[in-house]
């Protein structure tokens, strides 16, 4: 009898450096210079996973002459995650930018940071004896099958509306962000908000603007059900608009392509062997041991925080002319005493200064928080922040005041060994007892097959002969078996 007990594995994050040249015709100052970051594929070899993905970088700049324009570039790269889960199924890996820095104007050396980081699938279980001439022992547990989400594309459409002249759009960027995942049979629906960050050029100046909407998804996936466990990724793939100026300002049709991949989880109590006995035969048992993961915590919450930061060199600012989409960089949790989630969030504004130039700085949000959500989790901990939304507004021109809302999401299990009859073999006939009657006197902790099993007989039989046992048996207790003359 084979017990299925598939897994979750953690990734141990992998963060890394990546450096690219971008050049820039004609270039005199950079005004915004960002990247994002997806994975297109990985692959588990023998010792390490192998991670493609797409790095995109994106740069605003502006010429002698005066004349503001912008350049993408887009690469694909790999990775290799090393000394992380060595398994030999699947892996789900997402890859984001946390870290950007630059060197140079027209030839700029750009400096990304990377992480990666998800979970492996493992396949486990173990194989227990399953014997219907012997006296079983069982007890249950919950055994989990864990398959894929087949990965899928999905078309989010809005229209908002903005009070600007949008003009000319040069860059722009998504956040998804996840509120809710239901299913029914064959069928995964998610709810969640989608934030679009843009940079636009209009009558010769920059701005930005930040529109935000919900988005609900439904995607085919043979074999879920109404009882599975769903957990799912979805990331921006491309995003497009289409601009209509209205009196008040200018409507914005926005199309997003996303990608949808993850796994369910199917789990069952199923019985397992811990003991056995026959009445006419001696055996020999062997019982092994094997670790179970049980998923001890899964918590989502959303947090504001909000903090004065001061520029550096800085004391003239007078506008934002925009904020670009913000990240999370060194995101840990710790466990003791509570649960306390800490990280940067960053983000990159262009400035208008006093003297009409603008300037390009990064603000960073230190945040410690403690979750208000009892955590029982003590291993396999996964970590998750996203910026669910942002706002800053200047401080006497030395400083902008940055708040917002994050999405915290902590999963973590826990081990527990148990102990299982793997199998047995048969030594001979058992010695006849005759005996008419005998007598056991129960141990502690002993149930009643402890009582059948030394007295070579079955449970029903002890409870017919015995009518005033009450169970759970006491330490002490006399259990009596009457052998026929």
């Amino acid at each position: 009898m084979y017990i299925k007990c598939d897994k979750l594995q953690n990734i141990t994050p992998c963060q890394f450096y990546e450096s690219r040249e971008l050049y820039l015709d004609g270039a005199t100052k950079i005004l915004s210079l960002s990247a994002e970051a997806r994975t297109l594929e990985s692959d588990v070899l023998s010792n390490e996973i192998k991670v493609k993905y797409l790095l995109t970088i994106k740069a605003i700049y502006q010429t002698e002459d005066g004349i503001v324009d912008v350049k993408e570039d887009s690469v694909e790269l790999s990775n290799s995650i090393r000394g992380g889960a060595n398994v030999q199924g699947e892996v789900l890996i997402d890859t984001e930018v946390i870290g950007i820095e630059h060197h140079g104007t027209s030839k700029v050396k750009v400096r990304v940071m990377l992480e990666q980081k998800g979970v492996a699938v493992v396949r486990e279980g173990f194989l227990a004896q399953d014997d219907d001439e012997l006296v079983l022992k069982k007890h249950s547990l919950k055994a989990n099958a864990i398959t894929s989400l087949v990965s899928v594309e999905s078309l989010i459409t809005n229209t908002v509306s903005s009070n600007k002249k949008l003009g000319k759009i040069l860059t722009s960027c998504a956040n998804i962000t996840i509120k809710n995942v239901s299913q029914a049979t064959d069928l995964c629906e998610i709810n969640g908000e989608v934030t679009v960050y843009i940079n636009h050029l209009n009558a010769g100046e920059i701005s930005g603007e930040i529109f935000t909407f919900p988005f609900n998804l439904e995607s085919a996936q043979e074999g879920v059900s109404e009882n599975s466990q769903i957990d799912v990724l979805v990331k921006p793939l491309s995003l497009s608009f289409t601009t209509t100026e209205t009196d008040d300002g200018t409507d914005v049709e926005v199309e997003l392509l996303a990608s949808v991949s993850g796994y369910y989880i199917d789990s069952e109590e199923v019985e397992y062997p811990v003991d056995a006995y026959s009445k006419t035969k001696e055996l020999a048992l062997k019982k092994s041991d094997v670790v179970i993961c049980d998923e001890a915590c899964n918590v989502r919450t959303e947090e504001r925080f909000s903090e004065v930061v001061p520029f550096e060199n800085i004391t003239n600012a007078e506008e934002i002319f925009c904020i670009g989409a913000p990240w999370v960089g060194a995101s840990n949790v710790s466990l003791s005493p509570n649960a306390i989630v800490q990280g940067i969030v960053c983000t990159e504004m262009v400035l208008k200064l006093g003297d009409g130039e603008c300037d390009r700085v990064i603000a960073e949000v230190p945040f410690s928080i403690a979750l208000r959500d009892k955590v029982e989790c003590t291993g396999a901990l996964a970590l998750n922040v996203k910026v669910v939304s942002l706002s800053a507004r200047l401080r006497y021109g030395s400083a902008v005041e940055i708040s917002g809302v994050l999405q915290i999401s902590l999963k973590g299990q826990t081990e527990r060994v148990v102990s299982y009859l793997e199998s047995v073999d048969e030594l001979g006939e058992r010695l006849k007892n005759d005996s008419v009657i005998s007598v056991y006197l129960v141990g502690e902790g002993e149930s009643l097959f402890d009582c059948a099993k030394a007295l070579r007989s079955d449970e029903d039989e002890l409870l017919a002969l015995n009518p005033d046992l009450t169970l759970p048996l006491k330490a002490g207790d006399k259990v009596l078996l009457y052998h026929p003359l």
